[in-house]
């Protein structure tokens, strides 16, 4: 999972990939990076937060009307400056590069480009594969629409994964392509005669854009130098967006695929809220863990009529532990991360409140830490239901080993976590209200992390690649 931006149209492009960036930090902070082009192109990448990595001068030497920037956390690859995004070939027309997905047959198509295509791969990140397929399948041809299309087309079909994509190309313009599933967000606006892609529409507001709409599922979307805007849905398969956007990795003011998310947080909560009441838990206090389940823990305290606390409080210096790499790190991180305010757990029946639980530890932590603060008990919600199978299009939970639902029943993962209650949200409930309230315009999300239904069918071998992959890390 990663964020991305892409802008064409005004002289201010660095400035504005640059706030840009900063705005869906939250989407990785493994490493960072910007490119524009003013008849040549100019990259820079970096490791860490984009405020830290980016200076003023260095800003400056970003020219040009035509800028791509990314914000990583690493699914595939070892992560570090080598891996960092976007990513560029001069040959043909000069094209860079970046996205947010996960191309799950990556190790293979590496193979093809070396040994089919002569193109060497030099970096372990997946969307280096992507741009030379593309390249490769533009080579010695003349630059049009139509070319364009047809290698976009070409290097679809031989992907397994999913990928948002923003491209800048040559002197011809910004590129924008989503996979025909539509799996990982891509919104765009326009201002005057500007246009901007981002994985996240608050990214869009902030910089004084209007809101257009989502890139379709496999559509294609081309601003050339003249501002001329063109766009074609090249490639059909069923609309599938991540659901976990919703759960867990959008800011809760971003709106995708015609859903806001904090509408749809409060929405799980009040579901979660009605299981709460059927089991007949009465706890003195809801406390959220934040920042994800604020919108959640509010309903579920107002349905039960109990008292909402921030019980917890976050260290906005600490990044966001579920993408840190490494679980030692993780753990480690939430007692930097969250801090209790002890006057409103001390005596109380503490509610706590998650997006879900993925490997269990962060979980474990967080109830004892909550008892350390003299809690009498601590009943532990999720408002997304157990995560059993390994997700290949994006979260970075690639292995079934990895998941701990997918090796223990609900009351062991009570018991491991040191919970006197475990509340998960029901799978259907959960579909239910995310789309409460929404113009969606699909009828099914991605939940294979939850149901083990994969849109994609992925052969065994490169699951063998993905599992050894993960273990190597």
């Amino acid at each position: 999972m990663c964020g991305i931006i892409g802008i064409i149209g005004n002289e201010r492009i660095n400035e504005e990939l640059y706030i840009g960036l900063n705005i869906i930090q939250h989407r990785g902070q493994d490493s960072c990076g910007m490119c524009t082009y003013d008849g040549k192109f100019h990259l820079q990448k970096y490791e860490g937060l984009v405020q830290n990595a980016f200076t003023p001068a260095n800003i400056k030497m970003l020219k040009g009307n035509i800028g791509i920037g990314h914000v990583r956390y690493p699914t595939a690859g070892s992560g570090g400056v080598e891996d960092a995004q976007p990513f560029f070939v001069n040959y043909p027309y000069g094209i860079a590069m970046a996205h947010n997905g996960n191309i799950a047959n990556y190790r293979e198509l590496s193979k093809i480009n070396k040994n089919e295509y002569h193109r060497i791969i030099n970096s372990s990140c997946d969307i280096e594969v992507f741009l030379n397929i593309f390249a490769h399948n533009l080579e010695g041809k003349t630059f049009s629409l139509e070319t364009m299309k047809n290698a976009l087309l070409n290097t679809t079909k031989i992907i397994i994964g999913s990928y948002s994509i923003v491209s800048i190309i040559g002197d011809y313009g910004l590129l924008a392509y989503r996979d025909p599933y539509g799996f990982r967000p891509l919104i765009f606006g326009r201002k005057g005669n500007s246009y901007i892609f981002a994985s996240e529409s608050c990214a869009i507001d902030t910089l004084g854009y209007k809101i257009v709409r989502d890139v379709k599922p496999g559509e294609m979307i081309f601003i050339d130098n003249k501002g001329e805007f063109y766009s074609e849905v090249i490639s059909k398969a069923e609309y599938r967006p991540c659901i976990f956007e919703y759960i867990y990795f959008a800011r809760p003011d971003s709106i995708m695929n015609n859903i806001l998310v904090a509408r749809a947080r409060y929405n799980l909560g009040k579901t979660l809220a009605e299981k709460i009441k059927r089991l007949g838990i009465i706890p003195d206090v809801v406390v959220p863990v934040p920042d994800t389940a604020r919108n959640a823990a509010l309903a579920v305290a107002k349905k039960l009529h109990v008292s909402y606390q921030e019980g917890l409080i976050k260290n906005r210096y600490i990044g966001r532990t579920f993408i840190m790499p490494g679980q030692d790190i993780r753990v480690s991180s939430i007692r930097q991360k969250l801090h209790p305010v002890k006057e409103q757990l001390k005596g109380k029946k503490v509610l706590l409140i998650d997006d879900s639980i993925v490997r269990g530890n962060t979980s474990k932590e967080l109830v004892n830490l909550i008892k350390q603060s003299g809690a009498t008990e601590v009943y532990f919600a999720s408002y997304s239901p157990p995560v059993k199978y390994p997700c290949y299009y994006g979260i970075d939970m690639q292995t079934e080993s990895e998941l701990i639902a997918n090796k223990m029943e609900i009351e062991e993962i009570r018991t491991f976590i040191n919970a006197d209650a475990l509340i998960y949200q029901d799978y259907d409930d959960m579909i239910k209200a995310v789309k409460t309230d929404s113009n969606v315009k699909f009828d099914r999300f991605c939940t294979a992390c939850f149901s083990g239904d994969y849109p994609q069918t992925i052969p065994p071998h490169i699951l063998n690649d993905i599992v050894n992959d993960r273990t190597r890390k």
